[in-house]
């Protein structure tokens, strides 16, 4: 996560879109690095049975956000709960209908949050090596997979594609995920020159997705630009201490609801 860069795709026909059941086959099929252990980590809806066992199976890590115990009403107790597999419930290690079992072991960890209100963190990381305040901050560094999110949509443009047939698009998804980590990497691979300034910089992302794009345009009879030279005069400045209140819509009337699609 924090090379920026994403390392799989998984496409889905957009009558059978499914973000949370696409999480497992992407699971199972990414290379395990020897003695190394990934952390899986998503927001509330794949926290369930069947993602953390994929997970468990690949002898990996996860570290799901969860609701609330107050959401229901219904209190965590220690120990043993055995949970019956019903027909709705997606599990690939138990038959419905059948007598097997399957048992995993995972914590549910919750958390007071600045605002007063509660956060549950459902992962099966040591305790001892993992205590709250350290799942806390690694729960937050997800924001790196949401700016990413945002970066590939917007800038690099994977909100509007030119091709109809399935396949052709196919062909624009992966091409803009390689414009993409070819964009990070170049941004992660440029030193700005240091100097006595108040905040660290680093290149602009979208003007060097501009760059990138017209290098790869340039015929290879005009000859080729000095990249570095120009990333070097397109940087930003890194405030990572900055806090904004969230944004929250309340949409209440039709004139309200109107305008905002509007």
């Amino acid at each position: 996560m924090d090379s920026h860069l994403y390392i799989d795709a998984f496409l889905q026909p957009v009558h059978k879109k499914d973000e949370f059941r696409a999480f497992c086959p992407m699971v199972d099929r990414i290379p395990l690095i020897p003695e190394t252990s990934d952390i899986y980590i998503a927001d509330r809806g794949y926290c369930s049975y069947n993602n953390m066992a994929h997970a468990m199976e690949k002898g990996q890590h996860f570290l799901f956000r969860s609701k609330d115990v107050l959401s229901k009403g219904i209190p965590i107790l220690p120990g043993s709960h055995p949970r019956f597999i019903e027909a709705d419930i997606s599990f690939d290690y138990v038959q419905y209908g059948s007598d097997d079992t399957y048992t995993m072991t995972f914590r549910a960890v919750r958390m007071q949050l600045p605002s007063g209100m509660y956060e549950c963190l459902v992962t099966n990381l040591s305790p001892t090596q993992f205590p709250p305040e350290r799942l806390a901050g690694l729960y937050f560094s997800r924001w790196k997979i949401e700016c990413a999110y945002r970066d590939l949509k917007y800038t690099i443009g994977m909100t509007s594609f030119h091709s109809c047939k399935a396949m052709h698009v196919e062909q624009e998804v992966y091409a803009r995920l390689l414009l993409y980590n070819i964009t990070e990497a170049l941004v992660q691979s440029t030193v700005p020159e240091a100097g006595n300034t108040k905040y660290a910089y680093q290149v602009n992302f979208t003007r060097t997705a501009h760059i990138c794009r017209a290098f790869l345009r340039l015929p290879p009879e005009e000859g080729r630009m000095n990249i570095a030279a120009l990333l070097r005069k397109e940087l930003i400045p890194l405030r990572k201490d900055r806090k904004y209140p969230r944004l929250q819509a309340a949409i209440h009337s039709p004139m309200k609801r109107e305008s905002l699609f509007l």
